[in-house]
């Protein structure tokens, strides 16, 4: 934790088990405390000067106190923290078995803006991918996934019968082959980032011609996991 390389907070997936206890301890504590502050006996429970004389001592300022207390005890409060506790279950319901790619609501429908590498895609989808392909009768998909860059495998071939995929070609990344294509947002955003024309000009240009990769322009037909998948009718 305490490196400068960031690469996925799978790394400190362990710290999340201390947070929540933490934060239920936490809050276990303020409901007591503002409990105490509200019925007026903080000070006599916290000062045994002011325990022998009563209530006489400084003034509580139970006002911030009341507020928290009540509104933990109201029915809003409880409504609250129910909802509060129904959102993190159906999230968790929801977005099975895509779990290792879960972004919660405020990541919206693209999380891979966000973040990608480990958060988000890291071949995790592969298998399920061979199976939607089959499933969609596909008898060939060009392909820029991460297994190619991740796995000692010797050949595409070996990748293609591991993940029960049909025959496999490189994606075009000028413009979209016809028919499937899927994509890895990880490969998409990471190496994607040096892309440059395949054309060269005759002449040099006073400005940087801008690039962008084809599957920018659209949205993809279908996701598969975290995979995005187009298919490109023929023209």
């Amino acid at each position: 934790m305490a490196g400068n390389v960031d690469i996925g907070v799978r790394h400190i997936l362990p710290v999340y088990i201390g947070f929540s206890i933490l934060a239920a301890v936490g809050l276990d504590r303020l409901a007591r405390v503002t409990e105490q502050i509200a019925g007026g006996t903080a000070y006599a429970t916290t000062n045994p000067v002011f325990a022998v004389v009563g209530q006489a001592g400084p003034p509580a300022k139970p006002d911030h106190g009341r507020f928290l207390h009540g509104f933990l005890r109201s029915e809003l409060g409880q409504a609250a923290a129910v909802g509060l506790v129904l959102w993190v279950a159906i999230a968790g319901v929801v977005c099975h078995p895509d779990y290792l790619s879960y972004f919660n609501e405020f990541a919206g429908r693209e999380p891979a803006r966000i973040l990608v590498d480990s958060n988000l895609d890291w071949g995790q989808d592969t298998k399920r991918l061979g199976r939607r392909l089959r499933e969609l009768g596909v008898q060939e998909v060009s392909v820029m996934l991460i297994e190619s860059l991740t796995l000692p495998l010797p050949t595409e071939e070996a990748i293609r019968r591991l993940y029960g995929l049909p025959r496999i070609k490189p994606v075009d990344v000028s413009s979209p082959g016809e028919g499937w294509n899927a994509i890895s947002p990880t490969v998409a955003k990471t190496l994607g980032l040096s892309f440059k024309p395949s054309f060269k000009p005759s002449f040099k240009p006073s400005f940087k011609p801008s690039f962008k990769p084809w599957w920018e322009r659209m949205p993809p037909t279908e996701k598969v996991g975290a995979l995005w998948l187009y298919k490109i009718p023929s023209h």
